[in-house]
């Protein structure tokens, strides 16, 4: 019998009809399919598919949020690039740079396959700056110096006319902070910038197209606020928010339809208050505003730039610094506390708190408990977050315990670092030792605490062999993992290399950890410092990790690329396709021109027409592999013809199929 398709290396023939004759089965398992990836995703679907080995992402991962997810747990768990073979000095190390104008203080954001006007379909990486300019970059090409596109948002605030003591935590300028919010079903990136015009300070909620930079309909919206209150700074009887003094630094929130901003302050300098203000993200309408010390003073919301955090519920929590506390003895201030809080219509309400019993000896020693932000651990009732102190907490989201003598009504409270703790804990399920939180705090080392039973082990199953330099602000953490792959989980640190990063700009170092055993240091900027070392360390800024990249900000004006080196890989050497094992499926098989190495190799599936021809995004083969099928799912005949061009690349070099898909038939009279 004459073959039904028409086949050659890197192109195919496609009839509907000769496919719909096919008797031939060849057994494949389906992509699954998720929905269009919202604020906070689920994770995107892993496949492995027996019995080749081969590992497929059904779509590619997208980092939208401060610390991945509403939750903070800090871990990308769709990561099939990157593991404990491949991340080494001799296959893995910085691969470029992309140049900005300010200091990053926030984390660097990550859109897949995104339509740029112009330019096709690209993976775009976003980064704010101090000078309050966002860029939109090419997330791949190191050729592709030149942003997509970039604005700028105004003129930023002189660091000197905010820090007027020894306190310079910010030592250039001020502008953008916080860590943006992406909503992609609507293609908005959400963003803060503080800016001094004509004399007057202003701070604004900015709505700007990820295709293109262009304000939104409504953007930008000023932000204010005043609300009834006594605190040490109020007028006629009310409390107004301070353009000037409150720092907008916790990365923004976006829940149920809202975009939630936290407010603390600039080296604590009065007067000032936590706020916490709810907008809406179609209209930019302020909907809430939450004043933590109405009554009273201070009570900043700043987490180390940990975003403010929500269950799915869309309850909202955050953690409080030095001020005045008084709920306990029926009083409307919640400095130096843990809140839960509800959007009721207009109102954001504190529906929960936690106030540690020595509050009073944390304010006076600036040991507050607002230096990390609250960790949502996932698929249980748990919430765990640190202070100054060193000291975690545990707690249920239901019931976070009010006020009581030596804090009898938490599930623990125990010395976690030996310093404070900034923009931690993290969470990763680890397939070895089970559910894990690490944290890294000044004058510490890198911990791994085992959680069971809903309490953390107060003595870490596995440390880091070294600590941080001594001072400040210790190491700032992200996991990638690829689910329950034993060989994939890794921790990222970002910290300062050999010196104190208070009040001053300091070389930076990334390291990377295997989660499993944290006595294991996989790779560092060090190893081959020529190479990979050489930048300034971000304060509070974790590096992102998505689809085979590490992106780290810096304070050297730059966000530097880490990834698989160059020839680390075997080029992609042909395609071919087949009959699937329905009329709708066909299998493609990719061939690398070699084996792949240790780590496996991964590479990139696209489709032209993913409504004619869908692909998975990725394809990972396994270690001594030279080949690995995946499916092709196809649409239904159109009206006209179509034609889709799979491709598939690996160490920068593309093969291509084209399946050519005929016209409906008309139906017969």
């Amino acid at each position: 019998m004459p073959s039904l398709f028409c086949l050659r290396r890197t192109t195919l023939a496609y009839s509907l009809a000769a496919v719909l004759a096919c008797a031939h089965a060849h057994a494949q398992s389906a992509v699954q399919q998720g929905s269009p990836n919202p604020a906070v995703a689920p994770p995107t679907p892993v496949i492995a598919p027996k019995p080749t080995g081969a590992t497929m992402l059904a779509r590619p991962t997208a980092l939208l949020t401060q610390h991945n997810n509403n939750a903070r747990t800090g871990a990308n768990l769709t990561e099939i690039a990157l593991n404990k073979e491949n991340v080494n000095a001799e296959h893995f190390g910085k691969l470029f740079a992309r140049d900005v104008d300010g200091q990053v203080y926030a984390q660097p954001l990550y859109v897949p396959n995104l339509k740029m006007p112009g330019k096709g379909v690209h993976n775009v990486l976003f980064v704010a700056t101090e000078h309050n300019s966002v860029y939109a970059y090419d997330a791949d090409d190191p050729k592709a110096k030149a942003p997509f596109w970039t604005i700028n948002l105004g003129p930023s605030v002189s660091a000197k006319e905010v820090y007027i003591t020894k306190w310079t935590d910010m030592n250039e300028e001020i502008g953008i902070t916080s860590t943006p919010v992406i909503d992609p079903n609507s293609g908005t990136i959400y963003v803060v910038a503080k800016t001094k015009e004509e004399g007057k300070y202003f701070q604004r909620l900015h709505a700007l197209s990820i295709a293109t930079g262009k304000e939104m309909r409504g953007s930008p919206m000023t932000i204010t606020a005043t609300i009834p209150g006594k605190g040490y700074d109020a007028v006629d009887g009310k409390v107004s928010f301070g353009a000037f003094l409150q720092l907008q630094r916790p990365g923004l929130l976006l829940s149920k339809g809202l975009i939630y901003l936290g407010f603390g302050a600039h080296a604590d300098r009065d007067p000032f208050h936590g706020w916490i203000m709810a907008y809406d993200a179609k209209t930019l309408r302020q909907v809430s505003v939450l004043c933590t010390t109405p009554d009273g003073a201070q009570g900043s919301i700043w987490q180390a730039g940990q975003g403010l955090s929500a269950d799915e519920s869309g309850s909202i929590y955050a953690v409080t610094g030095n001020g005045t506390a008084d709920a306990q003895t029926g009083g409307r201030d919640y400095g130096t506390s843990i809140l839960r809080l509800v959007q009721q219509k207009n109102d954001l309400v504190i529906m929960d708190w936690f106030t540690p019993s020595n509050f009073e000896i944390l304010n006076e020693g600036d040991t507050d408990l607002g230096s990390s932000g609250p960790l949502l651990v996932p698929g249980t009732d748990l919430l765990i977050s640190g202070g100054k102190s060193g000291v975690a907490y545990t707690t249920k989201r239901s019931n976070l315990g009010h006020f009581a003598e030596d804090d009898k009504q938490m599930i623990q409270r125990f010395q976690m670092g030996a310093g404070h703790i900034h923009g931690s804990p993290i969470y990763y399920d680890d397939p070895k030792n089970g559910p894990t939180v690490y944290t890294w705090s000044e004058e510490d080392h890198l911990k791994a605490f085992s959680l069971k039973d809903g309490k953390l082990n107060e003595a870490p199953i596995f440390q880091s062999e070294v600590r941080v330099p001594g001072g400040m602000p210790g190491g700032f953490l992200s996991i990638s993992a690829n689910g329950k792959d034993p060989m994939s989980g890794i921790v990222w640190a970002s910290r300062p290399l050999d010196d104190n990063a208070n009040w001053r700009t300091v070389d930076g170092m990334l390291e990377a950890y295997d989660a499993s055993d944290l006595t294991h240091k996989l790779w560092d900027t060090q190893v081959n410092a020529a190479r990979d070392g050489g930048h300034k360390f971000a304060k509070f800024c974790p590096p992102t990790i998505v689809n085979g990249k590490v992106y780290l900000a810096t304070f050297s004006k730059q966000v530097i690329a880490f990834g698989l080196l160059p020839a680390a890989l075997p080029k992609a050497a042909s395609l071919s396709t087949a009959p699937g094992a329905t009329s709708a499926t066909l299998t493609a098989t990719v061939t690398l021109a070699a084996a792949a190495p240790a780590g496996g190799a991964v590479v990139t599936i696209a489709s032209s027409d993913s409504a004619a021809a869908k692909t998975p995004a990725y394809v990972r083969i396994p270690a001594g592999a030279t080949t690995a099928p995946f499916p092709v799912t196809l649409g239904a005949a159109s009206a006209k013809p179509r034609t889709a061009t799979i491709t598939a690349t690996s160490d920068g070099a593309a093969v291509t199929a084209v399946i050519k898909m005929p016209a409906k038939k008309a139906a017969r009279a």
